[in-house]
């Protein structure tokens, strides 16, 4: 029921961070702010990344590309990560594999994050070929362990995490 969860808060980013620097493990941080908010959101976060000396194990992503390039401009030693999604008004119609890779390197990204819906050999091979690690968000289903292997996928994203650990039966 939704009442067991009424209590519950969200972290702030200062209290994500400071738990993650006691990790050895990677976080990507989605970034969400209106245009106004650029410069100062990613200010802030690439501040605060760099003050727990997180930046290598720290991907920033965004589905906002001029969110990529101010956190570059801002810090680039900053891992980043330029997120796509099919078109939810037309799903039929798809942006050429090209034009996601050309639009992730103009913005200065390191990695590619793709809907699982978006995920062709085409477009992982054109990543890697243009320098670009590849993340495929969200998979939930385990068969993409064996794919993700074979098409030298950096990270997967999931919903599901106790059903994406192999069974090692």
């Amino acid at each position: 029921s939704t009442d067991e969860y009424s209590n519950e808060t969200l972290p702030t980013l200062r209290q994500l961070l400071d738990y993650f620097s006691s990790l050895n493990a990677l976080l990507y941080l989605e970034l969400k702010c209106r245009p106004e908010e650029t410069s100062a959101i990613a200010s802030i976060t690439c501040e605060l990344v760099d003050g727990y000396h997180l930046a290598e194990h720290v991907i920033v992503e965004c589905f906002d590309l001029a969110v990529i390039q101010e956190v570059k401009r801002v810090a680039p030693q900053l891992k980043t990560a330029a997120l796509f999604q099919p078109r939810i008004s037309r799903p039929h119609l798809w942006t050429p594999s090209s034009r996601l890779i050309d639009a992730s390197l103009a913005v200065g990204a390191d990695e590619i994050a793709l809907h699982y819906k978006l995920a062709d050999d085409r477009i992982i091979k054109g990543a890697h070929s243009a320098g670009l690690k590849v993340v495929i968000w969200t998979v939930d289903d385990p068969a993409w362990l064996v794919r993700a292997k074979n098409l030298g996928i950096h990270a997967l994203i999931t919903n599901d995490p106790a059903t994406m650990i192999p069974n090692n039966d």
